[in-house]
């Protein structure tokens, strides 16, 4: 047992018993445990009830995270337009991970109309932010010309803004383009 499980173990009713007495971050941290399995049987079903009504109370990282379990089936049953729901409301509050999902969602035309042009909007405001995930979804926009004309030198400065951060699919693609000599010398 790890000291951070035995730490979990030891908070846990604790951390149910001000989650019960509404609590929104002990609802959010007890719905993190049974989503992640911490020193507890991973329990979708449970994480659910839990994010759900943190995410009632405007909560946008539990918003976002209801989203991805709609979007994956985690818990629920797959529901691509009740993600995008639930990505809408966290993104309409700057949260720049639900940005990112949901340009996603509309990239690829799930449980909305693909729409390449709202894409890169979301893409852009999270970027703006640093999200490295997001220079690189909107790197890949440039690249392919999905909406916009295609601009390799735009895709170079994305892939390396999310690459210095560590995003690998990033350095691989600036590397790609170094090579092929696009955009770059």
């Amino acid at each position: 047992m790890t000291a951070k499980t035995f730490m979990i173990r030891c908070n846990l009713e604790e951390i149910q018993y001000l989650a019960d007495k509404g609590n929104v971050d002990a609802q959010f941290n007890l719905g993190s445990i049974y989503y992640n399995g911490d020193g507890v049987e991973k329990d979708y079903g449970k994480a659910y009830e839990c994010f759900k009504k943190v995410a009632d109370q405007g909560y946008a990282i539990a918003q976002s995270i209801l989203g991805a379990m709609y979007n994956n089936g985690e818990g629920v049953n797959q529901d691509y337009e009740k993600a995008v729901k639930w990505f809408e409301k966290a993104a309409e509050q700057g949260y720049a991970g639900a940005q990112v999902n949901l340009g996603v969602m509309y990239c690829e035309g799930k449980g909305v109309r693909k729409d390449y042009e709202k894409a890169r909007e979301l893409y852009e405001k999270a970027a703006e932010k640093g999200d490295a995930g997001a220079q690189f979804n909107l790197a890949l926009i440039y690249y392919n010309g999905y909406g916009v004309m295609k601009d390799y030198e735009k895709a170079a400065e994305l892939y390396e803004k999310a690459a210095t951060q560590g995003n690998v699919k990033a350095l691989y693609n600036l590397i790609l383009l170094y090579y092929n000599g696009y955009g770059l010398k």
